[in-house]
């Protein structure tokens, strides 16, 4: 079973029913040699919902929405148009927001000299390979292919039916490698 950090996440009040089950899901499926951050500081003001850390594979930064597919409006790869009840709102995309957390953590590792290759191939890179996600607990992804949504990087989402099902440690490094490619 992986370690969440904070151990309190799962009665923390900003947290949502499907970054609860996403969370119980990964925590679950894992080894307790993987790390899971429920909704760690990444940027100034925007916090990924989960960060897990799977030694020998890297990071991976996963975004977590709690639509339905009836919230889903309009989408494109960069501006979603969402029903939130009483008002629609043109919002960022999900994979956006998840590139955005990618690029403000990588930011921040560059500033630490311990967290640079020196050498090789990756020189002057970061040496944890960081990939992105994006979990839609309400969706099944059949439904988002019915509604034509084709252009969502399926490798990199997982949907009602994988959240439930899948939290493998050979899922996470396919996902790893393929989003790594992505970014």
């Amino acid at each position: 079973m992986a370690i969440v950090i904070p151990e309190s996440a799962f009665s923390d009040d900003r947290i949502t029913t499907g970054e609860r089950r996403a969370l119980r899901t990964l925590r679950d499926g894992l080894d307790d040699s993987v790390l899971l951050w429920f909704q760690p500081k990444v940027a100034e003001a925007r916090r990924a919902d989960i960060i897990a850390y799977v030694p020998d594979l890297g990071i991976i930064l996963y975004e977590i929405k709690d639509w339905t597919l009836d919230n889903i409006r309009d989408a494109n790869p960069d501006v979603w148009e969402v029903n939130f009840g009483s008002s629609v709102r043109n919002v960022k995309s999900p994979y956006k927001q998840a590139q955005d957390y990618y690029f403000k953590l990588n930011e921040r590792l560059r500033k630490r000299d311990t967290f640079i290759d020196k050498e090789g191939r990756y020189k002057g890179n970061v040496k944890i390979p960081i990939a992105v996600a994006v979990i839609f607990p309400n969706i099944r992804e059949s439904d988002f292919v019915e509604r034509k949504l084709m252009w969502i990087p399926f490798q990199t989402t997982n949907f009602r039916n994988d959240s439930e099902i899948e939290a493998k440690e050979s899922h996470l490094h396919s996902l790893n490698t393929q989003a790594l490619g992505l970014i």
